[in-house]
């Protein structure tokens, strides 16, 4: 048989799309977040059609960007929804509408009575829907595989999560294949690597899960006082936390930019102007110089607004003048 034969026969056998002579040049899809720093990591964003990872230890700020990712794709006004999978069953709607979620459009699942295997095969047939916009998985450790949920808890089982994750795997990416325009994020957890060789840590999950990811974030939270500083873990006066992004694997886009952050207050939430004046420092737009931050004409050399501290500058900020930061950022 010759080439054109055999191109001909798969297409007969799985579809006319599964063969493409010439390979259209096109950017890959992305979610704008809120947390611009972390648009600048991501390349634009998090990416459609994807298998995307958030790990991190307790409170480093998994679950908040998950958030923060959510509320972003219900502002984009699309008809299809959003679903959550609380298989913790942590999810705390007052935080999330803190972040921008809009907890009404939320469709919660809470799979208490699920196995691990049942759990990732439903997730399957939601995205299998094509009516779905934004998946999130929060957490895999939770996912407790029929094996084990059939034991006692004396007996010991290999394995774990892993095999399932492996199936789960595959199944999931032939939907993303079907339907791009749809984001899976799963929350992962760090663990002590008992092996004892490399990294002092490792997630859940096993190598095929890692592998199939395209994007893979690790958080680490710090937490702040009222005015952004940092504070040791032991602090009281504890009024937020920046949240940092390190960028693992990412499939779709240049790994270059490896660190992103942002901040999130805990009786406010996320503060969108905060997030673009950092974001303009850390470009260069802004200029930031000890206690003096102020915004230049970049052509004429004029200071058109300036003030002493950080704070002040951002509560004290001319609308037309942020309106100008913003546009310059997000050129």
């Amino acid at each position: 048989m010759t080439l054109q034969e055999v191109l001909k026969s798969v297409e007969n056998s799985y579809g006319r799309s599964s063969v493409q002579e010439g390979v259209e040049l096109k950017p890959i899809k992305r979610l704008a977040l809120p947390a611009r720093s972390l648009n600048r990591v991501l390349y634009g964003g998090l990416p459609y059609g994807r298998l995307i990872e958030f790990s991190g230890a307790e409170h480093s700020g998994k679950t908040t960007t998950a958030l923060l990712a959510l509320g972003a794709y219900q502002r984009l006004g699309t008809d299809k929804k959003c679903v959550f999978i609380d298989a913790e069953g942590t999810y705390d709607s007052v935080w999330a509408s803190k972040l921008g979620v809009n907890n009404e459009e939320v469709i919660k699942i809470t799979p208490e009575n699920m196995t691990a295997e049942e759990t990732l095969q439903m997730i399957v047939d939601i995205a299998s829907t094509g009516e779905v916009g934004l998946i999130v998985l929060d957490s895999i450790p939770a996912l407790v595989p029929q094996q084990e949920d059939a034991k006692s808890i004396k007996e010991y089982t290999m394995a774990g999560v892993s095999k399932p994750l492996t199936v789960f795997s595959r199944k999931v990416q032939k939907e993303l294949i079907k339907f791009p325009d749809t984001i899976f994020i799963a929350i992962n957890q760090l663990r002590d690597n008992l092996g004892g060789y490399g990294s002092p840590t490792t997630t859940t999950g096993g190598r095929m899960w890692r592998h199939s990811c395209s994007v893979r974030l690790e958080f680490r939270g710090y937490n702040i006082d009222s005015s952004g500083k940092p504070l040791t873990a032991s602090a009281e006066n504890v009024a937020g936390a920046m949240i940092q992004a390190h960028l693992i694997k990412n499939k779709t886009a240049p790994r270059d930019r490896k660190v992103g952050h942002y901040f999130v207050m805990f009786h406010s939430g996320f503060n969108e102007k905060k997030d673009v004046i950092d974001a303009a420092i850390e470009q260069g737009i802004v200029e930031r110089s000890g206690a003096s931050v102020r915004f230049i004409d970049k052509e004429t050399g004029e200071v058109i607004y300036k003030a002493q501290g950080l704070s002040n500058f951002i509560d004290n900020i001319p609308d037309q003048v942020y309106n100008n930061i913003e546009s310059m950022l997000e050129e």
